[in-house]
């Protein structure tokens, strides 16, 4: 190879929630919630109970608002960051790897499994998403696919602490910046091309902007998306939408050049 040539990788990114896994956030946080709750009645602790059970009701209204466009994410998650303001860590840890073990099986086997035969074709992969990354991991090792990514595979959201090892909140970096994100780790990547990239997601609002960075085709819509996802996704990012997995395949092949 000539000196001062970068070699250019097959890069495949995809989404988690809705695309790898069949849950969604809101499903740990409320485990995460319905764990404090029963804490703190374990523990009669009255002034916890009403804390949690107001910070249930308001993040419930919130995200309805969030769902109609009236309201931002942040505002959402300002009541359940309140709720779980100076937890324990290993409080929120264990309910994490409880309901990771609850959840692995919710997995898509069969895209985690294209991915692993990618990787071995020499691509890379990654996952760009707005949930917890702990808890992306924790369902992943909890599956047959553990070892095919990494902490330093995964871009997402941390849990905050303090000197004391409690919660602070859980980071929002992630939300409705997902294009961004994706621009600046691999568009301005110097081993990684448009052209040689595949994005894999189900979210038109988060993920469909990605596709305006990509040639056209290469944002590949989830096989477990719903029908109404897919149809948003081909119909305003021009995404392409496999009909099976064996035709998942051989897009990232021909998208990939592999």
């Amino acid at each position: 190879m000539p000196r001062g040539m970068t070699i250019v990788m097959p890069l495949i990114v995809s989404d988690f929630h809705g695309t790898i896994a069949n849950i969604t956030e809101e499903a740990q946080n409320k485990a995460i919630g319905c764990k404090l709750l029963n804490d703190a009645v374990r523990k009669y602790d009255l002034i916890k109970i009403g804390k949690l059970l107001i910070a249930e009701y308001l993040t419930k209204r919130a995200l309805s608002e969030y769902k109609k466009g009236k309201l931002p994410i942040e505002k959402v998650y300002a009541q359940f960051n309140s709720a779980i303001k100076g937890t324990p860590v290993m409080s929120i840890y264990s309910t994490v790897e409880e309901f990771a073990k609850q959840n692995s099986c919710k997995i898509d086997k069969n895209l985690l499994r294209i991915l692993r035969t990618a990787k071995k074709d020499s691509a890379i992969a990654k996952i760009l998403s707005s949930g917890y990354e702990k808890g992306i991991l924790r369902i992943l090792k909890h599956t047959e696919y553990s070892d095919l990514f990494s902490d330093h595979d995964i871009i997402a959201n941390q849990l905050k602490l303090d000197d004391d090892e409690k919660a602070i909140g859980f980071t929002l970096d992630i939300y409705g910046k997902k294009k961004e994100i994706f621009e600046k780790e691999f568009i301005g990547s110097p081993v990684f091309r448009p052209e040689k990239t595949v994005y894999i997601g189900n979210d038109p609002e988060e993920d469909g902007p990605i596709a305006k960075l990509l040639p056209k085709g290469h944002f590949i819509a989830s096989l477990i998306a719903t029908d109404d996802e897919k149809q948003e996704l081909a119909a305003k990012f021009n995404a392409t939408v496999p009909e099976s997995y064996e035709e998942l395949e051989k897009c990232l092949r021909f998208y990939l050049k592999m």
